[in-house]
């Protein structure tokens, strides 16, 4: 059966804290990796520095120091990392949507049926998505790493001095790194649930074109986006329209970077369908309103690193 905006908004509050500890375990993790990177920096660039006779001879080094660099992130657990978190933020989104079950792997193996087949192939695109994204960002970590290094020994710096400016480089990518990271979890979990109808065993087969209703926390870090959005209802036309000022397509990044936030679907013949085209919200997000101005009202929005 299609879930209720009572059910989603519990649902959201719940994945919301698994979106906290997923990113809590990667951030764990990603300080692991970089510290691994971080011890050995001086043996590479003291490979990088060594014999520098002529211009080429250092061109030619520093070019496959950035090669090095990334090489060097691959080694010390980055690219594991990014396979293991990618796949983490989709399991865990299926097991609290109920889709590890018999209907989910019949889903799987359920190619004629179309819609399930999509929710397969979708599911699959998004552990896929996440983990390039987040390999994607180890080029920046060694780009980033690389023009520090050639700044550096170009301007003939101190070796002590090049690497604390190479820690620095790590220390920052690592609060972009979370950020990226807790952003993708967020889209995982937003797109399942958007594709959630589309499983087995949900017989709303008369549900027609679905609404859409905001659903998530209503705490001391909503953004001023999703405070004005949450618990209305919305259709897919009217949330396209919508800017969230940090990133494109509403539907897929919610509010922005690290939004806890999501588009749940609900039938057009739930009672909840009438607020759609005003300005009223479902029952149980007002009454967390009701219950919490104060805390909402002095609130710390959430923004990128």
């Amino acid at each position: 059966m299609a879930r209720t905006p009572a059910q989603w908004q519990a649902l959201a509050r719940t994945l919301a804290r698994d979106a906290d500890a997923l990113n809590r375990r990667f951030v764990e993790a990603l300080v692991d990796v970089l510290r691994r990177v971080e011890r050995r920096l001086p043996s590479l660039l003291a490979d990088a520095e060594a014999g520098q006779a002529t211009a080429a001879l250092t061109a030619a080094r520093l070019g496959r120091t950035r090669t090095s660099l990334r090489q060097l992130l691959a080694e010390a657990g980055y690219d594991d990392l990014a396979t293991v978190a990618a796949s983490a933020a989709v399991s865990r989104t299926l097991r609290r949507l109920g889709l590890t079950s018999a209907a989910y792997r019949r889903a799987l193996a359920f190619e004629t049926a179309g819609r399930p087949a999509a929710m397969a192939a979708l599911l699959t695109a998004l552990r896929e998505t996440a983990r390039l994204d987040i390999l994607g960002h180890g080029d920046v970590v060694a780009t980033a790493l690389w023009r520090a290094t050639v700044r550096g020994t170009l301007g003939a710096e101190p070796p002590a001095a090049l690497l604390s400016q190479l820690a620095a480089v790590l220390d920052g990518e690592q609060g972009r790194a979370a950020t990226l990271y807790d952003t993708n979890v967020s889209i995982v979990q937003r797109l399942s649930v958007q594709a959630v109808p589309s499983v087995p065993g949900d017989t709303a087969t008369d549900r027609g074109a679905p609404l859409y209703v905001f659903v998530g926390p209503v705490d001391e870090v909503i953004r001023p986006f999703c405070l004005r959005h949450v618990g209305r209802v919305y259709t897919r036309a009217e949330i396209d329209a919508l800017d969230n000022g940090q990133l494109p397509n509403t539907f897929v990044t919610g509010g922005g970077y690290n939004c806890r936030h999501l588009w749940a679907p609900i039938s057009r013949f739930d009672p909840a369908a009438a607020l759609q085209g005003t300005d009223g919200r479902v029952a149980e997000v007002a009454a967390e309103l009701a219950r919490r101005p104060a805390r909402v009202a002095g609130r710390r929005v959430r923004r990128a690193v």
